[in-house]
């Protein structure tokens, strides 16, 4: 079983924004950051 990772709120922000201000979907945005993203997890809420 794999760890997670901790990220750092200003990281979070930072990857918010880049995802409102970029227009490109949350999976695309966390693949260009390094961020893995879990199945489904992105239509979720």
């Amino acid at each position: 079983m794999s760890s997670r990772r901790k990220y750092s709120s200003e990281f979070k922000a930072e990857a918010i924004e880049l995802v409102i201000s970029s227009g490109r979907p949350v999976i695309q945005v966390a693949a260009d950051i390094g961020v893995e993203v879990c199945q489904g997890c992105e239509t979720a809420g």
